[in-house]
């Protein structure tokens, strides 16, 4: 059985405080991509946007590397 994880989608850009879309949400690693495609569809975000999906870890969120793009 694979480990969960707890994740968050956000949108990229600057250094300041994250700016987080939906809810975090719990997810294996592999589940997780899917689970932001999921949410990004039922929480609409400007088109073009850039969201990141980032992990709970020791020393708060970390970035998974995950990026994508809102479609038009």
């Amino acid at each position: 059985m694979s480990d969960t994880f707890t994740y968050r989608a956000v949108l990229s850009g600057g250094m300041q405080s994250a700016h987080q879309i939906g809810s975090s949400f719990e997810a294996t690693a592999d589940e997780a991509p899917a689970r932001l495609t999921e949410l990004l569809a039922q929480n609409w975000q400007e088109p073009g946007a850039l969201v990141r999906l980032q992990r709970a870890g020791e020393s708060g969120w970390e970035d998974t590397g995950i990026e994508v793009a809102v479609d038009d």
